[in-house]
């Protein structure tokens, strides 16, 4: 049985996405949720392959774009949504190399940077998101130490 990591709906609430972190295994999977009655179907063609040990999802506010990362190669896998049927696209320029043991990601809320804590580094790397294609641009000297082992990040959002 996979060994199955963070779940992340995208931001219309029509899909739900899923990392399965087995040695060998390591893949993403889409499912469709049922509005009605909250049953999730598998998207076609959406369980794609992604770095050793993926361990955490973070999709962009506008929806198009989901990054994984992959704990056990110490990168960023990066994919576009179909923003219709909920389907993957690998984005091969993406497979960012992180800090070490890349354990949390988000997506600051405009949609443009990507934060990614870095469990045996001790430090957050910070990324610029591609508009066009989803790529992520590492931002010069940008990377920042935190405390021991960090495990999750986060952004505040102001409601108006």
């Amino acid at each position: 049985m996979p060994f199955v990591r963070p779940i992340s709906i995208e931001p219309s609430g029509r899909f739900v996405y899923v990392v399965n972190a087995n040695v060998g295994l390591s893949r993403i999977a889409a499912y469709a949720i049922d509005a009605g009655t909250g049953a999730l179907t598998a998207v076609a063609n959406s369980n794609l392959p992604t770095g050793t040990n993926p361990s955490a999802l973070a999709i962009d506010s506008s929806g198009r774009f989901i990054y994984a990362t992959n704990t056990g190669s110490n990168t960023i896998s990066a994919y576009t949504i179909d923003t219709e049927t909920g389907s993957l696209t690998f984005i091969p320029v993406t497979a960012a190399a992180t800090g070490v043991r890349p354990t949390a990601i988000a997506v600051d809320p405009s949609g443009a940077f990507v934060y990614v804590a870095n469990g045996d580094s001790n430090t957050i790397s910070s990324y610029t998101i591609d508009q066009g294609g989803g790529a992520l641009r590492p931002i010069a000297n940008s990377s920042v130490l935190t405390g021991f082992s960090p495990a999750s990040i986060a952004f505040t959002v102001t409601i108006r």
